[in-house]
């Protein structure tokens, strides 16, 4: 679930302390429940990207979809692809309680 940048930075941490050195494409996905700006969650996502120190690269697949290339940490330069996407389940939600109510 989404709630801000540091998990998100947290989530990849974590990612990369479960992975092993032949792990080098893995993903990471992201669900919005609470956010209600969820184009706004978007452009904080990508700054993080630009921003973050082992984010070697990223590029938009869709509005929602981002391909990155991470080192590890500061100090294994090993490269590893991650797919992140984001979900807005808040969409579905709302969908759904309109269909059955």
């Amino acid at each position: 679930m989404w709630s801000g940048k540091k998990k998100l930075q947290e989530a990849i941490s974590q990612l990369f302390s479960y992975s092993t050195w032949r792990d080098v494409k893995t993903s990471i996905i992201i669900f919005n429940k609470d956010n209600e700006n969820f184009i706004k969650l978007h452009s904080v996502i990508k700054k993080f990207l630009v921003n973050y120190e082992l984010c070697q690269n990223s590029f938009s697949i869709s509005k929602n979809e981002w391909s990155c290339k991470f080192n590890k940490s500061k100090e294994n330069t090993q490269i590893v692809d991650v797919h992140l996407i984001v979900f807005d389940i808040n969409v579905f939600s709302n969908s759904i309680y309109q269909v059955f109510h």
